[in-house]
């Protein structure tokens, strides 16, 4: 009798990468913070989040959720604010992962209207998550302050946006900060 052979031979060089990757500590350059966030527990609430503000979402949306973040394992992480102020290395940087993420066979095609949403639930992530930890830290608040600002200037107009004002309110943090 012929031996079967599974046809999802796993890429194993993806496979480490991707787990390993959760393990990476964000807000690097915040100092003194006593609990430090992994990339797996950003990218688990920035899926939640999408699952719950859009329940509608495709499994793409939730996947590329899932493993927006991997590059940073080998590209380590930029603070927003910086490729914010510095556009050519926002630039480089995302040439950058989009080549990382072939290397890894992590390509997810989302629509327009999926990338945003992805975009809004990983900035969303952000303030929640620096809202919890601003007491006491005044570069948590203005990671904070600008992720809000962020949200507003970029989404506020989009159809989509609605449901993160109402968690931003439930956080009393609604309104342009």
């Amino acid at each position: 009798m012929a031996q079967r052979q599974c046809k999802t031979i796993p890429n194993t060089k993806t496979l480490a990468t991707v787990w390993d990757a959760q393990f990476l500590l964000r807000y690097h350059t915040v100092a003194n913070q006593s609990e430090r966030q992994t990339v797996g527990a950003h990218s688990y609430a920035v899926s939640v989040l999408i699952d719950q503000l859009w329940p509608d979402s495709s499994k793409q949306l939730i996947m590329a959720a899932l493993y927006h973040d991997v590059p940073e394992i080998i590209l380590g992480d930029i603070p927003a604010t910086a490729k914010w102020s510095y556009p050519e290395i926002h630039q480089a940087f995302v040439k950058a992962e989009k080549k990382v993420f072939e290397d890894l066979g992590l390509m997810f095609v989302l629509s327009p209207e999926e990338k945003i949403r992805l975009k809004m639930a990983d900035m969303l992530e952000l303030v929640l998550y620096t809202h919890r930890h601003s007491q006491g830290s005044e570069q948590m608040k203005m990671i904070m302050h600008s992720g809000m600002n962020y949200l507003y200037e970029k989404f506020s107009s989009h159809k989509d946006f609605e449901p993160i004002k109402k968690v931003l309110a439930h956080y009393n943090l609604g309104g342009v900060p």
